[in-house]
């Protein structure tokens, strides 16, 4: 390489010094090596310095919709007779999502509508009583006309049977009027001979004194005085029971009229009750009828069915089904490990990888973390996590760049907790081992 000017013998081998050295000095292309190597080492200190690299908690979960899916359930059960849609399929508002066996027939409710309908002419029958005027069945009793005949016979007969009644009340009540319209004659009459009677009395007995008649004639004079006597307190006796039986004949004439009428507020009291009951009861029937199809409340996709096989047993309070909304925004839900929760907080960014689209033909999308769970989840290998959830900033609406997101895809979050220099990333494995030397005893 360099020639030498002599050699030297070191331990018995024989060393060739570089004429360069011998002379002293440090040839340029070296020191000028040196000195690259040196600024070269001084810059990435430099970099290491400065530069940041960020920090994430790396996390995986799926995309779910921003309204919670919704559970349907069935309030009183059942055995399932039909399947109407599969999993996966799109659903409106009221849509019928099964159809359960019907316990009761078509002809329970045609016999509960028949009973409801007779009920319904029954209490314009009673009102009609109440009020002593024709009923007006209207378009009921055209709709039901033997239902109406019927009751319109019903109404005449009471009717017939209210208006005998008072007229036998009537026809005693006026009996004991003339009764007493007679007796009050006879006592009249009774009187006027009474005095007759009295005047011929006294008149017998002054003959009598005076020798003018005799006493056989005056006893028969006061004979026919006592008789008339007797007469008038027998005309008057018969007029206080007459009065007293008239006034009976009243009384029960207006009892016969009260009774009456209570029994026609008796029969409308039952018929409205009767009425009621069945009105709920048919509506109960219809309801039930309409329950027997289970429904989505909202208008989405259906995630997931209870059961796709008929005859299956729906107890009270099953889930039937879940549904997810459509339309309306999708976040990601995370799983988050223990040991970086305490440096994830709402607020933080996040880069979001869509596993089932090419991040290298799609990119990512951007978010931010908007809740941190209070608390963990356990799934079902038994490890621990917290759930965060990250609202996206860019929202997929079917593009060509960008597929459209929908609630199930799987997700990748990397959740940035912070940023480091470089520097310290190299010096924290001798940092922690200076510190676990120094610590020991």
């Amino acid at each position: 390489m360099f020639r030498s000017k002599n050699d030297l013998k070191i331990s018995g081998e024989r060393l060739t010094v570089p004429l360069s050295m011998e002379d002293g000095t440090v040839p340029g292309v070296v020191r000028n090596l040196l000195s690259l190597v040196l600024v070269l080492i001084l810059a990435v200190i430099i970099w290491a310095s400065f530069a940041e690299v960020r920090e994430l908690a790396i996390t995986e979960g799926t995309l779910v919709p921003s309204g919670s899916e919704t559970v349907v359930e069935h309030l009183e059960g059942g055995i399932v007779e039909q399947v109407l849609v599969t999993e996966g399929q799109l659903v409106e508002i009221g849509a019928p999502l099964m159809r359960l066996r019907a316990v009761a027939t078509a002809s329970d409710l045609e016999q509960l509508a028949a009973r409801t309908t007779g009920l319904r002419l029954e209490k314009l029958r009673a009102t009609a009583n109440l009020a002593d005027t024709p009923p007006d069945f209207g378009e009921l009793g055209a709709k039901f006309p033997q239902i109406a005949s019927t009751q319109m016979k019903i109404f005449l007969s009471q009717r017939e049977l209210t208006y005998s009644r008072a007229r036998a009340s009537a026809a005693r009540v006026a009996r004991q009027k003339a009764e007493i319209a007679a007796l009050k004659r006879q006592s009249a009459a009774i009187g006027e001979q009474l005095t007759i009677q009295a005047e011929q009395l006294a008149m017998r007995e002054e003959m009598l004194r005076e020798g003018f008649t005799s006493r056989k004639d005056y006893l028969d004079a006061q004979s026919r005085f006592r008789q008339a006597q007797a007469d008038l307190a027998a005309i008057d006796g018969a007029l206080a029971a007459a009065r007293e039986g008239l006034a009976e004949a009243q009384n029960r004439a207006s009892e016969d009229k009260a009774e009456a009428r209570r029994a026609l507020l008796e029969d409308d009291a039952r018929i409205s009750r009767e009425l009621v009951e069945a009105e709920q009861g048919l509506l109960k029937f219809r309801d039930r009828s309409d329950r027997l199809y289970i429904r989505s409340p909202i208008r989405g996709t259906v995630k997931e069915l209870a059961t796709q096989s008929i005859g299956k047993v729906l107890r009270p309070g099953d889930v039937a089904a879940r549904i997810v909304p459509i339309g309306e925004r999708v976040v990601a839900e995370v799983q988050v490990r223990p040991r970086d929760i305490a440096y994830v907080a709402p607020g933080l960014d996040a880069e979001i990888t869509i596993t089932a689209l090419d991040p290298n033909v799609h990119g990512k999308l951007g978010g931010r973390v908007t809740r941190v769970s209070p608390s963990t989840f356990q799934t079902d290998k038994g490890e621990t996590y917290y759930r965060a959830v990250i609202e996206l900033e860019t929202v997929a609406k079917g593009t060509s760049a960008l597929p459209a997101l929908l609630p199930g895809m799987i997700v990748q979050a990397n959740i940035v907790t912070g940023a480091k220099s470089v520097m310290r990333y190299l010096l924290k494995p001798v940092v922690r081992s200076l510190d676990a030397a120094f610590s020991e005893r």
